[in-house]
């Protein structure tokens, strides 16, 4: 059976090209949508059937959605947690800010490194077995102290996913429910820093890959359209220091969240943008971005 919102898109279809052309697709779907019980439209619709389809996937696979409450506090000089409107918490700013301005500066509490830019996708499972194998009493503290959640995201997870959590269970004497819940953490809190640099006189080339749990971080909410940016690293001293900078791209106002690009994905297409997200972080992006080009697309 189709989903409503699907029903609904196919009825305003067949609407206005009879009885309503007058009207927008989205005028329409958003009227369905409303006389089906929705008041807020189609956009409500559609938050409801992801909120739906994420509790379908945590029951199917045993993982209990948290019941934690969730603290707001100052993060930084300027900054606070709040809870946005969809109940999830972000970053908004205390204070005006101009471009170029630097927002915070943190560092890492957990990481791990990698090999190569190619290994990235799997740069979540490297982080897991490194907390798992050295670091799984202060991860645990960590989470906790920080309420971060396990629910809120479903990353990728295929049967390559499903062998190593099995080996990682074996190694370790967990429960691989256990193994899931850290994993699911970890994707959905991490952020990836690389860098790559030709020396200049030995003409050799320096690169480093790292996922890394940033506390300040976590909080910071992704946008397809940010309105700051990580800074970037300019030498491998930079990138030893592991010092995370995040720099006011455009003018924030006072009371304005404040989003960064988790991946390099600005100038992909929205397929390609949802898709790469989805893969290294598990979540489907619904900034304003890529909410107002769904629009667009289904007129």
């Amino acid at each position: 059976m189709k989903k409503l919102s699907e029903q609904i898109k196919i009825e305003a279809k067949k609407l206005k090209k009879t009885t309503h052309q007058h009207e927008t697709l989205k005028k329409i779907r958003h009227r369905l949508s409303i006389e089906s019980g929705f008041k807020r439209g189609y956009l409500e619709l559609l938050k409801f059937e992801r909120e739906k389809e994420r509790e379908d996937r945590f029951a199917k696979e045993g993982i209990k959605p948290s019941k934690k409450t969730i603290p707001l506090f100052p993060v930084g000089n300027g900054l606070e947690v709040f809870l946005n409107s969809d109940g999830q918490r972000g970053i908004r700013a205390l204070n005006d800010y101009n471009i170029g301005d630097l927002l915070i500066t943190d560092y890492p509490v957990f990481w791990a490194t990698l090999k190569s830019v190619e290994e990235d996708v799997r740069m979540s499972w490297k982080l897991t077995a490194e907390i798992l194998a050295h670091n799984r009493k202060d991860f645990e503290k960590f989470v906790n102290e920080y309420e971060l959640r396990h629910d809120l995201h479903t990353p990728r997870y295929d049967e390559s996913d499903r062998k190593i959590s099995s080996f990682l269970s074996k190694r370790t004497g967990l429960e691989n429910s256990d193994i899931r819940r850290i994993y699911n953490i970890v994707s959905t809190y991490h952020c990836i820093s690389q860098i790559g640099l030709i020396h200049e006189e030995t003409k050799t080339y320096a690169m480093g890959v790292r996922s890394s749990i940033i506390p300040s971080l976590c909080f910071f909410n992704h946008s397809c359209n940010p309105n700051s940016q990580r800074q970037t690293y300019r030498t491998i001293e930079e990138y030893k220091s592991m010092s995370e900078k995040l720099i006011a791209t455009k003018e924030i106002k006072k009371g304005e969240e404040v989003t960064w690009a988790y991946s390099d994905v600005l100038n992909d297409s929205l397929k390609n943008r949802r898709k790469k997200l989805k893969q290294r972080f598990g979540f489907q992006c619904s900034c304003k971005r890529c909410i107002t080009e769904q629009q667009n697309k289904n007129r």
